[in-house]
């Protein structure tokens, strides 16, 4: 590692520039690494749980309401003769490698080293991952007289990469899983024991507390955040070797992603476009794909926004639009791949179980909700919008059965959620099917629009003529159809 730093200062300003290089990075995770990382955070609660309890200690007599005020714009008006910083940084991470080990295989392998990894002999029980080349540009900018508000802006490329996973991954991720749902059980168990402390004893000490957490956010909130990232081309391939030959890759040809983030975090916006996203699926055997999706000149753009009005209430609205072309090919006569990797990957993934879940919502309330709070209502509103210019489908059934292609022209879907209704809507300009083989045809529906509206029930009016919990409309233009079987016509449709 090699680094540089050079340090410029005026009575204006400060300047900061800092050029790093690194190389030759080696990572070595075990499967608990978890209970360290909740270890430090239970440090950190607990450090704070004193601290709170040092401050209620503390004689409040003596501090006033104008002396809390005093206190808090003193400091931001003697900030103002600092000279304003800036921070520049170049970085750059050249090569690196993480080693992944689990508790299942290590208890019968030698114990955890280095000198293994140095030698570059790595023994079975771990899996290697390569890190690609990352360089990244940081520049901060700090509020003053004349630099206006705060502001940091965070470039970042990711280089050429490619990486094999094999199924001696998962019981590592098992284990992870494990830890983090034994860890959420104990704490959630731990919750039902707190006692809620006596609202008249801790009232100035919270009103304290509270005061000096919105001004720190609001002297923290005022720094702008623009952060970008570009990923060059790229390939991520989940092998099912040593069961069976059959391989799934995630090919990236470029791409890049951009965000914003306002002061105080009440605006958020994330716009990124791909260009080259490919799925498939195949054997190792054979030069075709068995599934295959690709998706052309993929563009989205994700928003969003905190508005608070004069009675406390927050309403928050997410949206996200999509616009893409997706072509693929699915070969039914390779079923038995898709199987194979369902099996070794699909299946062996851990995941969340839904009852734990559903019986932490089970448990009766603790004592420490009894405590009286002011409450905020709080509205999400989420739009969603994906449009397909084209979906260009085809399906292998076999020699002896068809081929069929199905085309879309412009399919539009819109969606919004909210507290009082929900609306879906799907429109597509021309839907093509085409079948060719011993059952052949076609089908063509030109202008298919689908619309539904379902309120809740605290917004149905009390008339019951307008009442509608449910609206659905169905549309389209003239369908024509044929379909054939051994070059004998079974069904015309007008």
């Amino acid at each position: 590692m090699t680094a540089r730093l050079r340090s410029e200062t005026s009575l204006l300003s400060r300047r900061i520039w800092l050029f790093g290089n690194v190389s030759g990075f080696i990572l070595d995770l075990d499967s608990n690494i978890p209970d360290y990382i909740f270890s430090l955070i239970d440090v950190y609660r607990q450090g704070r749980e004193r601290m709170i309890r040092i401050a209620a200690s503390l004689p409040r007599t003596t501090i006033s309401h104008a002396d809390l005020v005093r206190d808090d714009v003193s400091p931001r008006g003697g900030h103002q003769d600092v000279p304003a910083s800036s921070i520049f940084a170049n970085m750059v991470f050249q090569s690196g490698k993480v080693h992944v080990h689990s508790d299942a295989k290590g208890a019968q392998a030698s114990p955890l080293g280095t000198q293994q990894s140095l030698d570059g002999q790595l023994c079975p029980e771990q899996e290697t991952l390569r890190l690609p080349v990352v360089s990244a540009l940081v520049e901060y900018r700090a509020s003053g007289i004349r630099a206006g508000p705060a502001a940091l802006i965070f470039k970042s490329t990711i280089h050429s990469s490619q990486n094999t996973l094999r199924p001696s991954l998962l019981p590592f991720i098992t284990e992870i899983v494990d830890y983090v749902q034994l860890r959420l059980r104990k704490t959630s168990r731990g919750n039902t024991l707190l006692t809620a402390p006596s609202p008249a004893e801790d009232e100035p000490s919270l009103l304290l507390t509270s005061s000096r957490l919105e001004n720190l956010s609001d002297a923290s909130s005022s720094l702008q955040i623009a952060f970008s990232l570009r990923i060059d081309k790229s390939t991520l391939e989940l092998t099912c070797q040593p069961d069976v030959n059959v391989a799934a890759a995630l090919r990236w040809e470029s791409g890049g992603f951009l965000m914003s983030i306002s002061p105080g975090a009440h605006n958020l916006t994330l716009t990124g476009t791909v260009d080259g996203l490919t799925i498939g699926l195949k054997h190792g055997f054979l030069s075709d794909d068995c599934v295959n999706i690709a998706a052309r000149n993929l563009a989205f753009f994700l928003a969003f926004a905190k508005n608070e009005d004069r009675a406390g209430n927050i309403n928050s609205t997410i949206s996200l639009v999509v616009d893409t072309d997706i072509s693929g090919g699915v070969r039914f006569s390779r079923l038995q791949d898709v199987l194979c990797f369902k099996a070794v990957w699909l299946d062996r993934i851990p995941l969340f179980v839904a009852e734990h879940t559903g019986s932490d919502r089970s448990r009766p309330t603790t004592a420490s909700s009894s405590v009286t709070t002011p409450v905020v209502k709080q509205e999400v509103t989420t739009a969603l919008m994906i449009r397909l210019r084209q979906i260009h489908l085809e399906v292998d059934l076999g020699q002896s059965i068809s081929n069929v292609t199905l085309d879309l022209q412009s399919a539009v879907t819109r969606m919004r959620f909210s507290e009082m209704s929900t609306e879906v809507s799907l429109s597509v300009a021309d839907v093509s099917i085409l079948a060719r083989g011993n059952v052949a045809g076609h089908m063509n529906v030109p202008d298919c629009i689908f619309q539904t509206i379902r309120k809740n029930e605290g917004a149905l009016s009390d008339d019951p003529q307008t009442a509608r919990m449910l609206e659905l409309s169905v549309t389209s233009g003239p369908l024509s159809a044929e379909l054939e079987s051994d070059h004998q016509r079974l069904l015309i449709y007008r």
